[in-house]
């Protein structure tokens, strides 16, 4: 289809971040409370409305873009260059959302990138502004106006490809009976144990997945590959089928074929293969040479590579609820944060339990009990979900740490629920010492990292509105 020209430059994101502060939680409240509330979003009555779909396959995110214009108080005929003009301006705002949902490693999304100053708003902005966009065309007797935008997931990727030259893993003293193979296939379809965490799942997709060992050495990431072939067709191809023609140009004719025995992280975005597979990888010069090259690719389930995308609904009634948690009178020491995070109203607590057991200290209990009041004023304003997420510190016991973690956000919920909450609102995750916000070789650091976060999810929807 024909493309208009490249929108004019603007910074609906907001201006650029301040300089870093002494506290993380600090640039989240910025986030969610002054950068990304610069128009008014999700009016059910709003003209402007969009809907985003992402594939992986093809690494493209597509947005369909309608605006209403009666509702938008256009005249028509002579309004279709405000039209075009009104779509062009406000669209970096209006697919944000749904853009900042994507997973960008194992651990983190597009927003919480963002959130932590690794890579700016403007930036994104500009790989939305140059992105492809139809003409747009009139329809419903020109009551309607719609446009058609799509980007490319390896642009965002490259903001986050730094690396001049791969490195090399280094050379194992073992080695098993190989041959040189054309490229590498994974296969993680279905669902598979999370490492360390003792349930199943199906693994994700994101920009920079990592394969790991069983003994969770690194085998493949990013740094790995050559930096343009990252930049160029990301550091692995996705696929859903066993038609190899799909993706021979990437594997070739003869791939080594190998299927995930785990899958691992936050995101569930890392695979885990046997050792003897990444043994039967790097016994062989030419087929780490398939890593360097990028000659990868994973397959997952279809419905995980191609799929609608939906944000968090935060509406007039999510931040009338934000505002008055915010100015809830808490007793002191209350929480240690409340911030406005990518996917709702996050509550992060220091909490003190018993050595290595998820027995909460007794002093602890009036603060679960002040937490559980905030909550159900909440959530008498809008229909929440609580996430529950537990952090521990970094002794150097990772599968201890992770049952912990998980232990203690069920003994938060339970005390929850004693106090009168819906068991059926719960939902919760023990993430161990993998996210530090502290620095664990000092005890200051590792008494931020013992924490609990408790998170009011907002509804999701797909649709997104704006005006």
């Amino acid at each position: 289809m024909p493309t208009i020209n490249k929108m004019r430059k603007n910074f609906l994101f907001g201006s650029r971040p301040r300089a870093r502060g002494a506290a993380f939680f600090a640039a989240a409240i910025f986030f969610g409370g002054t950068l990304f509330a610069q128009q008014k979003k999700n009016d059910p009555n709003a003209p402007l409305a969009s809907t985003s779909k992402v594939n992986w396959i093809e690494k493209t995110f597509t947005s369909n873009i309608t605006l209403d214009i009666d509702r938008a108080g256009i005249p028509m005929p002579s309004g279709k260059n405000s039209a075009v003009n009104t779509v062009a301006s406000r669209l970096p705002n209006l697919i944000k959302d749904p853009l900042l949902t994507l997973y960008v490693d194992s651990s983190r999304t597009l927003g919480d990138y963002i959130l932590e100053r690794k890579i700016s708003l403007s930036q994104i902005t500009d790989i939305v502004e140059s992105g492809n966009k139809t003409l747009g065309y009139f329809d419903n007797k020109n009551s309607l106006f719609k446009m058609d935008h799509k980007l490319l997931l390896n642009q965002i990727g490259s903001l986050f490809t730094r690396h001049q030259s791969p490195y090399e893993r280094r050379k194992s003293i073992e080695t098993i009976s190989s041959r040189a193979y054309s490229g590498i296939i994974i296969d993680a379809r279905g669902q598979l144990p999370v490492h360390g965490e003792f349930v199943d799942a199906q693994a994700e997709p994101c920009l920079f997945p990592r394969v790991w060992n069983e003994n969770m050495e690194i085998v493949y990431e990013r740094n790995m590959a050559q930096s343009l072939e990252v930049k160029t067709n990301g550091v692995a191809g996705y696929d859903w089928s066993d038609d190899e023609s799909r993706y021979s140009q990437r594997v070739g004719a003869d791939p080594l074929r190998i299927s995930a025995k785990q899958i691992f992280g936050h995101n569930r975005t890392d695979l885990v293969i046997s050792d003897d597979d990444a043994l039967r990888i790097f016994s062989v010069p030419q087929n780490a040479e398939l890593l360097k090259n990028g000659k990868i690719v994973l397959l997952l389930n279809k419905d995980v590579l191609m799929r609608d995308v939906a944000a968090p609904l935060k509406d007039d009634s999510y931040y009338t609820a934000y505002k008055n948690v915010k100015q809830y009178p808490l007793k002191k020491p209350g929480a240690d944060a409340i911030d406005d995070s990518p996917e709702g109203i996050r509550f992060t607590y220091n909490l003190k339990f018993i050595a290595d057991s998820p027995e909460l200290l007794p002093e602890e209990l009036p603060r679960i009990s002040e937490l559980a009041d905030l909550l159900k004023k909440a959530l008498d304003e809008n229909a929440f979900t609580i996430f529950v997420a537990g952090h521990t510190a970094d002794i150097g016991q990772p599968q201890n740490q992770m049952r912990l973690s998980i232990d203690r956000t069920q003994t938060i919920i339970n005390l929850l629920i004693e106090r009168g909450l819906d068991k059926n609102i719960f939902s919760y995750r023990g993430f161990g010492e993998t996210q530090p916000v502290g620095d664990n070789s000092t005890k200051e650091g590792r008494a931020q990292n013992r924490r609990v976060e408790i998170t009011l999810r907002p509804r999701a929807t797909y649709i997104q509105r704006s005006w």
